[in-house]
Formats: structure tokens, sequence, C-alpha cells
């Protein structure tokens, strides 16, 4: 049994994504209208996937998702209408953790969810068995379970780079990478502190929602140069 968190302010949303999902036997689910409603559940809950919303009141997708990996890491798939209008949020979801994103229906939602409800139910599967790294965000996980870190000092933080220790590239060679689901935030530890002057090209694969390839491509080039 799967189990599913819906954090979503709009009471039609949660109805709508409610019904579609109570009829797989492999799902339950729960509801959370906001933000502070979904970490409220986190501890007794204990979902295995949620998905969030961007736009809420009182406390907003990113700043939840911010304090979900830090307070409970799970696998966590946003879902908003502002996937196009949004890259920055996009782009930031996926940094702070996220391990995919898909738009949800705009206008009649009711309308298109039968149309919609095959790709959200696919992506909360594959999000099941996704993994957080159980190394993302260990000291900041670790003083928030010793009261070090008080809700309200928690803030959208980067990727803390690794302490790599790169041995210089010599003769003729290419470094092959490959990242699943969620690896943004991996990418970013490992290619950010290496130096402009690296000798051998990098190709990476990364397995990304469709919409964001072009968006993460134009991002990480910008990065760079």
């Amino acid at each position: 049994m799967i189990r599913v968190l819906v954090v979503d302010d709009s009471a039609l949303v949660r109805k709508l994504f409610g019904r579609v999902l109570a009829e797989e036997p492999d799902l339950e689910v729960r509801f959370a209208r906001n933000g502070v409603d979904a970490l409220a559940q986190l501890d007794d809950y204990r979902p295995d996937v949620i998905t969030l919303d961007v736009q809420m009141p009182e406390m907003g997708g990113l700043e939840c998702l911010d304090r979900i990996m830090v307070q409970r890491p799970c696998p966590v798939v946003m879902v908003s209408t502002v996937t196009d209008e949004g890259t920055e949020a996009t782009l930031d979801a996926l940094q702070l953790g996220a391990v995919d994103f898909v738009a949800k229906p705009s206008g009649a939602v009711s309308l298109q969810m039968d149309q919609f409800a095959p790709t959200l139910k696919s992506k909360i599967r594959a999000a099941a068995v996704a993994r957080v790294p159980s190394t993302h965000r260990l000291r900041e996980r670790v003083q928030f379970r010793s009261g070090g870190v008080a809700a309200a000092q928690l803030r959208r933080t980067t990727f803390e780079a690794a302490d790599l220790r790169v041995e210089p590239a010599e003769g003729d060679g290419f470094v092959l990478v490959g990242t699943s689901t969620g690896g943004p935030p991996a990418l970013e530890a490992l290619l950010v502190p290496l130096s402009a002057s690296f000798p051998w090209p990098i190709l990476v694969a990364q397995h990304m929602p469709g919409v964001l390839q072009g968006l993460w491509r134009a991002a990480w080039m910008a990065y760079v140069h």
C-alpha cells in the first residue's frame, strides 16, 4: 500500500484527486489544505509520496518542501498550474529535492480529470520507488531532530556541494554521469566544484520530466558561462 498525502488549498482539487486515487487498491490517500497542515501530518501519517501544490496560503509549496526535506524526507511530486509560467519555481523544487513535477489541469479541472488521472497515478507510483539520498541535508536534519533548528529558522537553501577531491585528469578521456529521479541536486554537488579548466568532456544522462529538460539545460549553460 502506497500512502499518499495530497496537499492543495483547493477543496475541489482535493476531492477530485481523492476520487481518482481511491479507485486504485494500492493507494491510500489523506489530504492537507496547505503546507502547515501537511507538516502537521508528516510524523503521524508517514506518507510514502506527497503531491504538493506551489501556490497556497499560510505556507506555500516550496517552503513546505524545504521543511519536508529536513523534518521527514520523502518523495515529493510538485503538482501545480505554474509549471509553464513558473520555471524558476520548477527548478527550485527540483533543487530542493522534489523527485518530479507535473502540470495540474487549469480551468475546469473536473472536465480534464479523466485525461489527467493516469498521469497523476503514474507519477505517484514512480515516486514511491524513488529514494531521497540519505545524506541530503543531513546536518540540518540532525539539528532539527535534536532541537537545534527551530521551524522559524528554516529557510530554502541550495544543495551543499560535497567536499570533492578530484585528481588531475591526465591523457585522453571523458566523464560519464548517470542520475535518476531527484538527480539535479547530486549533479550540482558533483559538477560545481570542478575547475573550469577540467580537460575532459562530461556527458550527463539525467532522468527528468520532458517539459523541464530544456529549462534545466538552459539554466546550467547560463551558470557555467
